[in-house]
């Protein structure tokens, strides 16, 4: 049998072994100084193929590599530069096809064996095989292409990167570096690794050497921020008015109000003017009290003897005591002319004034409807007796109805109690609630303030007698009065009963009752003590 050289053999089958296991155009050379970092990563991919032991490991860095040039590949296509995007899909198929040369030689072990392939070459199997060479160290230094080990004690340090090369189109200016990097959005989770499936491709370990493809390009810049539209500055509160010199009470008009005279005019006011009194000097009496002359300003002092205010709608306000301290402020609502006088209704003659005596001296002060906010809030606006408008009036009345309920009905949990009403209005009928039962009644005016009329409308009946004044313990007490349907004439101090269609009895007495007054504004009133058995 004839035997060849074997020594001469394998270097020859190692040196096409290396020429055919890394092309010559892997080696990237970079056409111009723009694709430098690209050629960088080229060079650290050849690198470490030479010094990969087996096709396995080429593979998986072939597999790597691609992965950082496809990723590269997609954010120039995102940034719009094409001529570069070309270029590297260009280089990424060379490699792709290295990378399918590989798996090629995988999956034929005979693949290469010019032979034909002896399954038995260099095994024990063979008898009259040729010993094996012997094993290709990991580092030859007669090879020009073996990349030198690391030194044992320290790590070769790469090669420091220049803080920014203009040469490199994925560097980033200086200038845009400075700017403050857009917010990038949050990573989306990875799947997880999916176990190789028998057969297949093994899987990609991560390539420790391929930078992340978005460092690549420059950060995009911010986009420029519209400036906030500045708020409108508030223009400063309105001043009020300052004070005339003195205080607001510094010119005084002087008025004399003559008890036997009808009155005083003053005026014309507008509309939310103010009308202020202080009382200076003077007594006066009225008729029925002209033995006893009062001065109008005394805390304590009968209403008809008081300074009454006419407004010029006609309502009459008690002009109230002590404004020589306590200033009275009235806001004249209508406009027109305010009257002045004693506070005894004059009636439609004049005759019954001439029994007057007396004659009064008040201050009037007159503040126009626009100082009046400022005057409410001076010191000597503090100190004043104001007296209510028509709209706080109003809302007074809606807040006592709303506390009280229905005004012409009483419920209560007592038997015997007070109550004083209106008795001419709501068509005369009233209502009391007491002791799980109803009583509904029917007032209405007499002649005078000394006679009413009870009527029996809404009742079973009524029953009393002229001159019966007592409300006793036990319905026993009204075996004597007389029940009828109808109407009976009360007297102030008598005593009239209801009876209900239940059979109870509601004793009602008259203590007092006033008609009402249309020009003074008083309205009519009833007095009752009732009492429910």
């Amino acid at each position: 049998m004839k035997r060849f050289p074997v020594l001469p053999l394998l270097l020859l089958l190692a040196a096409a072994a290396a020429a055919a296991d890394i092309p010559d155009d892997l080696a990237y050379a970079a056409p111009s100084p723009a694709y430098a970092a690209l050629e960088k990563q080229a060079a650290a991919f050849v690198a470490k193929l030479r010094a990969a032991p087996d096709d396995t490991e080429r593979s998986v860095a072939a597999e790597s590599f691609l992965s950082y040039l496809a990723g590269v590949e997609s954010k120039l296509s995102a940034a719009g530069k094409a001529d570069y995007a070309s270029e590297v899909r260009a280089y990424r198929e060379k490699v792709l096809l290295y990378r399918e040369d590989l798996r090629a030689e995988a999956e034929d072990p005979f693949a290469g064996d010019d032979g034909g392939g002896d399954p038995f070459a260099g095994s024990s199997a063979d008898p009259f095989a040729e010993p094996a060479a012997p094993k290709r160290p990991d580092y030859d230094p007669n090879d020009p292409f073996a990349a030198p080990p690391p030194a044992p004690e320290e790590a070769t340090a790469a090669p420091k990167r220049p803080a920014y090369d203009p040469n490199d189109p994925f560097a980033t200016p200086p200038q845009e570096a400075a700017k403050p990097a857009a917010p990038q959005p949050a990573p989306k989770p990875q799947p997880a690794p999916q176990p190789a499936v028998a057969g297949g491709d093994p899987p990609e370990p991560p390539n420790p050497y391929a930078p992340d493809p978005l460092d690549e390009l420059p950060p995009a810049r911010p986009a420029p921020q519209e400036p906030a539209p500045q708020a409108a500055t508030p223009p400063p509160p309105a001043q009020p008015p300052a004070a005339p010199a003195g205080g607001w009470l510094s010119d005084p008009y002087v008025v004399e109000i003559d008890s036997t005279l009808p009155g005083v005019g003053i005026g014309p006011f507008e509309d939310g003017d103010l009308l202020v009194l202080r009382y200076k000097s003077g007594e006066w009496t009225s008729e029925e009290n002209r033995r006893f002359p009062v001065k109008p300003d005394v805390p304590r002092v009968d209403e008809r003897e008081r300074l009454a205010l006419v407004g010029a709608d006609g309502e009459t306000l008690g002009v109230p005591g002590q404004t020589d301290a306590a200033p009275f402020v009235y806001t004249v609502e209508d406009g027109g002319e305010v009257r002045l006088r004693i506070g005894e209704e004059p009636g439609q003659d004049l005759e019954h004034l001439v029994d007057n005596a007396g004659t009064v001296t008040y201050l009037a002060y007159v503040i126009g409807a626009e100082d009046a906010e400022a005057f409410r809030a001076s010191s000597e606006g503090r100190r004043c007796q104001f007296a209510k408008t028509k709209a706080e009036k109003r809302a007074e009345a809606e807040a006592d109805a709303a506390a009280r309920g229905d005004p012409y009905t009483l419920e209560t949990t007592k038997k015997d109690d007070d109550w004083d009403f209106d008795f001419t209005q709501n068509d005369g009928k009233f209502t009391i609630k007491a002791d799980g039962t109803q009583f509904d009644m029917r007032w209405m005016r007499g002649p005078s303030e000394e006679v009413v009329f009870a009527g029996a409308d809404f009742v079973r009946q009524i029953g009393g007698k002229k001159g019966f004044k007592r409300l006793p313990n036990t319905p026993r007490g009204f075996d004597d009065l007389v029940f009828a349907p109808g109407s009976r004439t009360v007297h102030r101090g008598e005593v009239v009963v209801f009876q209900n269609g239940e059979g109870r009895l509601l004793a009602v007495r008259v203590d007092g009752i006033r008609l009402p007054n249309p020009r003074t504004g008083f309205p009519g009133k009833l007095s009752i003590h009732w009492r429910v058995y």
